[in-house]
């Protein structure tokens, strides 16, 4: 959105929509072709508002528990995980003193 805003060409009471365009090329218009058209900065900024409210929405509705929230977790975790090959007899072997 940033890199191609939206362009509009405004003569007195007319406005005329030129689309999206590379930020520093803006685009002519098609019936004044001596004429550049400026960012249109009201369409931009809705834009980038609608894009940051579905962000911040989406965020939250798919926001869950961090994976590592709390230290104890970065702890317990790996040591269960050892626990259970060890019971399993299995190839891995790893001697981790108890915590509990």
């Amino acid at each position: 959105m940033i890199l191609f805003p939206p362009f509009h060409l405004k003569l007195e009471a007319v406005t005329e929509n030129l689309g999206y365009g590379f930020i520093l090329t803006p685009p002519k218009s098609g019936r004044y072709a001596h004429l550049y058209g400026s960012i249109d900065l009201l369409t931009l900024f809705t834009q980038i508002v609608g894009v940051s409210i579905v962000g911040c929405f989406l965020s939250f509705a798919f926001k869950d528990k961090a994976p590592f929230q709390y230290l104890d977790d970065l702890v317990r975790l790996p040591r269960q995980r050892v626990k259970k090959y060890t019971r399993n007899k299995s190839i891995l072997t790893c001697n981790l003193p108890d915590s509990e």
